[in-house]
């Protein structure tokens, strides 16, 4: 009986184990490519400026962009432009223009036929438009302040 008993101790132990190493292993991956941030940025589901409304306040949303797109890598941003959320395809494009990559007509055109709708807002004007729009619009740098 107390054979049985340390066996199956043993076999808790590992299985524990293992799953605090998948855990961590997942959590690592998480945090180094943003998942939270995307998560939080998909749900909210509009692109904003830096500043919003009409008294000009710090956007949340835009502070998530920025975190996670100066934590990002460019091969992690291009990757996240065929993300399912349109907002998280445009922010992610932003995030290119920023960091000046030299993939952006290449991933502009791949998206030419993107057509979701997605909101916007720059200060107090709000529009619609599509993902393809956006980046064209911030690749011209003519719409959300410029973009950069």
């Amino acid at each position: 009986m107390k054979q049985l008993f340390t066996l199956f101790a043993l076999l808790g132990l590992t299985y524990t184990l293992a799953a605090q190493d998948l855990v961590k292993g997942d959590l690592k991956s998480m945090l180094s490519g943003g998942s939270f941030v995307v998560n939080d940025i998909a749900s909210y589901n509009v692109v904003e400026s830096k500043q919003t409304g009409f008294a000009g306040a710090m956007s949340e949303q835009y502070a998530r962009f920025e975190k996670w797109y100066k934590s990002s890598t460019e091969e992690q941003l291009i990757k996240m432009t065929d993300h399912a959320s349109g907002v998280v395809r445009a922010y992610a494009f932003w995030g290119l223009v920023k960091k000046e990559s030299s993939f952006l007509r290449e991933i502009r055109n791949a998206h030419m036929d993107d057509d979701e709708i997605i909101d916007t807002t720059n200060g107090c004007v709000m529009e619609k438009v599509t993902v393809a729009q956006f980046m064209d619009r911030m690749l011209k740098g003519t719409i959300l302040g410029g973009g950069r």
